[in-house]
C-alpha cells in the first residue's frame, strides 16, 4: 500500500532525557530546513512526570558532580558554548559563581537539569510554530 503524501509522518521518541531532546531539537531542525509538507506527528514517551532531564540530572544531591567539564556538556552539535553560555546568563538564579561558569569547570549534575528542560521547551514551541503535533 502507497501511502498518501497527506497521511502524517509518524516518530516515536522513547525516553526524553538528554537524548530525547537533542532528537526533538534536530527532528524539529530538520523538517525547518527540509520545508517538508507532509505533516509530522511526534509521539514521546516518557514515564517521568518531568521530562527533559532523565535519570542521569534527575538529582538533586550537590555530591553528584558532572563527569565532564561544562564546556563539553552542549546537547547541541551546531552551537558550540550553548551550555556555558545558559549558565553565565542564568548565574543568579541558580546561585553560580563566575568560576562555576567557566568552561573547564565540573558542576553538579542537577544544574543540567533546567538546562536540558528549557532547552526541551524551546523545541516544543519552535515544532508548534512549525505545525509538528508533539504528544
Amino acid at each position: 500500500m502507497i501511502s498518501s503524501a497527506k497521511e502524517p509522518v509518524g516518530i516515536a521518541i522513547v525516553g526524553c532525557g538528554a537524548s530525547g531532546t537533542v532528537t526533538l531539537h534536530y527532528l524539529v531542525d530538520y523538517y525547518e530546513r527540509l520545508k517538508l509538507s507532509r505533516p509530522v506527528h511526534i509521539y514521546i514517551f516518557e514515564k517521568s512526570k518531568t521530562p527533559g532531564a532523565g535519570v542521569a540530572y534527575s538529582t538533586d544531591n550537590d555530591e553528584h558532580i558532572l563527569n565532564m567539564r561544562n564546556g563539553t556538556v552542549d546537547i547541541f552539535l551546531d552551537k558550540p558554548g550553548h551550555f556555558t553560555d545558559w549558565l553565565k546568563a542564568n548565574a543568579e538564579k541558580l546561585g553560580l559563581s563566575e568560576k562555576d561558569t567557566h568552561f573547564d569547570s565540573f558542576l553538579p549534575r542537577k544544574v543540567v537539569k533546567p538546562y536540558l528542560q528549557e532547552s526541551l521547551a524551546g523545541s516544543l514551541e519552535r515544532a508548534e510554530q512549525a505545525g509538528i503535533r508533539v504528544r
